[in-house]
């Protein structure tokens, strides 16, 4: 007698998706004094039809060469708050509309460096089948976190600014660093004038995050004919967590 052997092929594929649960707030700016201690909340919601089971997890996190935001292993970054960052509950269980509280508990180091920066990631997973395909959907929604030693001084230095010009369309590239212990939510204006001071362009770009010890080169397009010639670029660069504003003046010659 022969047997037959069948063999059940399952195909899976794991989407990530957003929409299912909600964290508020997504960011906390703290400012604390040497070994203050604080416990903050959030607020963590199912707005999915279904019920969840959510894991909870802390990152250290960084900005990379291309400006893109990414994690790391909690304390693999000098940045880190492993040691002094506790949350509970670890895991829990939502039903459809429900909140869950979760607890967050920072103690702020007193040596440096003197601002610290984590993320803390909530987590879900659900499973379908449809025929031989299993469909995995990933839901991972952040809060990040900046917690900074009230000693820390804030400083951002304007390096320099060069252009790109070609065909009448000029690009000025603004060259920054932040020199200071925090980070810089950055927002910035531009105006260009010809040397009669009329006004050809102004512009502005915001919510560009700068952390301590970091370049940055703003890109601003002059989205106005540009012919050769003598102009000046006056600008600042405000950080909207403090208020801080750096201002920049340049008379550049393009041809």
């Amino acid at each position: 007698m022969k047997k037959l052997a069948i063999v059940l092929l399952v195909f899976t594929t794991i989407l990530t998706a957003t929409a299912s649960i909600q964290v508020e707030p997504a960011v906390f700016e703290l400012f604390l004094n040497d070994e203050e201690r604080i416990t903050e909340a959030i607020r963590v919601t199912n707005f999915s039809q279904l019920p969840l089971t959510i894991s909870v997890s802390a990152y250290d996190w960084y900005i990379s060469e291309s400006g893109e935001f990414a994690e790391a292993r909690l304390g693999s970054l000098d940045s880190t708050l492993q040691g002094h960052l506790r949350f509970n509950p670890r895991q829990f269980a939502l039903l459809p509309g429900q909140t869950q509280i979760v607890r967050v508990t920072i103690d702020m180091p007193s040596e440096p460096p003197l601002q610290r920066r984590s993320v803390i990631f909530f987590s879900t997973e659900q499973t379908s089948y449809t025929g031989q395909i299993q469909t995995v959907i990933q839901t991972v929604v952040g809060a990040t976190l900046y917690v900074t030693n009230r000693r820390a001084k804030p400083s951002f230095t304007v390096h320099g600014l060069d252009y790109i010009w070609s065909d009448s369309n000029l690009v000025l590239n603004v060259i920054t660093e932040n020199t200071g212990d925090i980070h810089f939510r950055t927002s910035i204006t531009y105006d260009i004038y010809d040397l009669g001071g009329q006004l050809l362009y102004s512009d502005a770009f915001s919510n560009i995050v700068i952390l301590p010890g970091q370049k940055h080169t703003y890109s601003l397009p002059v989205k106005a004919a540009i012919v050769p010639g003598l102009y000046k670029v006056v600008g600042k660069i405000t950080n909207t967590t403090t208020q801080n504003v750096v201002p920049f003046s340049y008379e550049i010659a393009v041809n």
